[in-house]
């Protein structure tokens, strides 16, 4: 069932639309139906960019986890956090890929 505010529609997790944009806010995620959306490339193009960064960001990670200078002289809960951070990373990252495929399908 759709619960609508003004202009936006809260939907029960059940009920999203597979074609939709994603956005996650802090602990929600929001989705905006692909024909509320004026401009599909644009927003196609705003998820490769996005896809891209994290790319960067993983890899990056990935680099000063590899580095054993880095490893030897940090204590382990700095490297946990890495770990920790490249998993979010690879995770966004994933629902990112997701969402293209459907958007260009």
């Amino acid at each position: 069932m759709e619960e609508k505010c003004g202009l936006v529609t809260k939907l029960k997790d059940k009920e999203r639309k597979t074609l939709s944009s994603r956005k996650q806010l802090i602990a929600m995620e929001v989705d905006i139906r692909m024909t509320d959306l004026k401009d599909k490339e644009q927003e196609v193009a705003r998820l490769h960019e996005e896809v891209e960064r994290l790319e960067d960001e993983i890899h990056r990670i990935s680099n000063k986890l590899n580095n054993e200078g880095f490893v030897s002289r940090v204590p382990a809960a700095m490297i946990e956090k890495e770990q920790k951070k490249r998993a979010i990373c690879q995770k966004k990252q994933a629902r990112l890929k997701e969402q293209l495929q459907a958007i260009e399908a």
